[in-house]
């Protein structure tokens, strides 16, 4: 707990810092080496996975970073053509038994950390706002953490799955759910009285998007606890003291991103 605590203390500040920069570079540095990190944790998290296969991964998902993303809606078809194209000669000629498990695992790869992920960009770039909206990925996945955690910890006594993650309660879930809710209203709160920003449902839609989120946040962390449990690892990796490695720290702002991504886009996106 004491480490968890001094990295939290130590990375926050930081992860704050490179968000209100604004600095485009800084930003888009920052998010390409967390997917980098993360994408190459979990590659190593499967036991005979081809480090030959990881590279590709990870190359393919630079460029999809770098090259694709800032027109994703006019290059991820053809991105996706060439990624499996590329795929499909490398393993005719290098073939191997355990080929059609490496394709498997480098592509999945790819969806659930890079594709999910860049997500957090995307929502920079929506409007003006972007910068500012961003910041309920981290407020809704991290207050329901933190909320789950501590209700659970308090008053948990019935088990959510406990085969898959024996220390969580349904009692933990619901706290994680009402604490995300919570905080997801009180950042609209903020948004309405100190931004330019204004919509007389704001604060209705930060609470079922809170609300929502939270329930996506934890099924996030489970779907981690998931991976890991297949592949009999405890944590990712070790590079955060106290928290594991990126994906363990980043497990459930993978599906919160795209999902407030889209709840902007569709609901939020009518009374701009």
């Amino acid at each position: 707990m004491k480490q968890r605590t001094i990295s939290s203390v130590i990375g926050l500040p930081i992860l704050i810092g490179i968000m209100v920069s604004k600095n485009s570079i800084l930003i888009n540095v920052a998010l390409l080496l967390i997917i980098i990190i993360g994408l190459s944790e979990f590659y190593k998290s499967f036991k005979d996975f081809s480090i030959n296969y990881s590279l590709i991964g990870i190359g393919f998902s630079a460029l999809y970073y770098i090259f694709v993303l800032p027109d994703i809606s006019g290059k991820l078809g053809l991105f996706i053509v060439l990624f499996s194209i590329f795929l499909v000669f490398y393993s005719i000629l290098f073939y191997s038994k355990q080929n059609v498990k490496n394709i498997a695992i480098t592509f999945i790869g790819f969806f659930y950390v890079t594709f999910m992920f860049s997500f957090i960009r995307q929502i920079i770039s929506i409007n003006d706002y972007g910068d500012i909206f961003v910041w309920f990925v981290f407020i809704i996945a991290w207050s329901a953490d933190t909320f789950a955690y501590a209700v659970g910890k308090t008053f948990g006594k019935n088990k959510l799955t406990p085969e898959l993650s024996p220390n969580k309660s349904i009692e933990g879930f619901v706290g994680g759910v009402i604490g995300a809710a919570l905080m997801s209203c009180l950042y609209g709160i903020i948004i309405l009285k100190f931004t330019g920003f204004h919509d007389n449902n704001f604060l209705y839609f930060c609470l079922v998007m809170g609300v929502i989120g939270s329930v996506v946040s934890q099924c996030g962390d489970l779907i981690a606890s998931l991976i890991k449990r297949f592949n009999g690892i405890k944590d990712f990796g070790n590079i955060i003291p106290g928290h594991g490695g990126i994906l363990d720290r980043f497990d459930s702002i993978i599906l919160v991103a795209p999902f407030v991504y889209y709840f902007i886009k569709v609901i939020l996106n009518i009374h701009f």
